[in-house]
């Protein structure tokens, strides 16, 4: 590779404020979506440490939003090693030349990874919020149902119980009644027998 002597073309300032507006746009957006990343990781690492995960699908989920953040993150650190190398190529060469190209396809690429794994990993965590959600309510509802069959069968063990003891109290009264009806029938064959002697 030769060493190029030829001197780049003049510069304006217009240039040069457009090119640093460009990449202040980008950067910013890259320290947005690196913030934002780093964010994520920390938000779905708590979530699982706190509630834990009920099956193997909210694992793998989760992982897999993990994982994206982490690249998201590795592909924007990249992307800014890759700017400072772009800047480098504009400043020292013609913007239409193959270096600056090369170095502006590259951060681009670098730049849309890292855009691309984010919003997967977005998309991943919001899906392991929805399954860790559903989850959750269909937990309740079973318990509900139990407390709820739980509190029926007390129920139905009490009304056995007060028809239990209803019944012996109707047995004591028809016992009470036929001990009556006994006594009165006796005494009436009895005073039957004394009038039928006396007649």
């Amino acid at each position: 590779m030769a060493l190029d002597n030829t001197t780049p073309p003049a510069r304006t300032s217009e240039d040069d404020i457009l090119l640093a507006h460009v990449l202040s746009l980008n950067l910013e957006k890259d320290k947005q979506l690196l913030t934002l990343s780093a964010a994520g990781i920390g938000l779905l690492g708590t979530f699982l440490a706190a509630k834990g995960a009920a099956n193997i699908a909210e694992i793998v989920i989760c992982c897999g939003g993990l994982l994206c953040f982490v690249a998201a993150i590795g592909f924007l650190l990249n992307a800014f090693q890759l700017n400072k190398e772009f800047t480098d190529q504009t400043l020292q060469h013609d913007p239409d030349s193959p270096e600056v190209q090369r170095a502006s396809r590259e951060l681009y690429r670098e730049q849309k990874k890292g855009s691309w794994y984010f919003y997967a990993g977005t998309f991943l965590s919001a899906i392991f919020a929805l399954v860790t959600a559903s989850n959750s309510f269909e937990t309740n509802q079973t318990e509900k149902s139990k407390q709820l069959l739980k509190g029926n069968a007390e129920k139905r063990e009490q009304s056995l119980v007060e028809i239990s003891q209803s019944l012996s109290k109707v047995e004591r009264v028809l016992a009470s009644l036929e001990e009556k009806i006994q006594a009165s029938t006796k005494k009436q064959v009895q005073t039957g027998v004394s009038s039928e002697i006396v007649e």
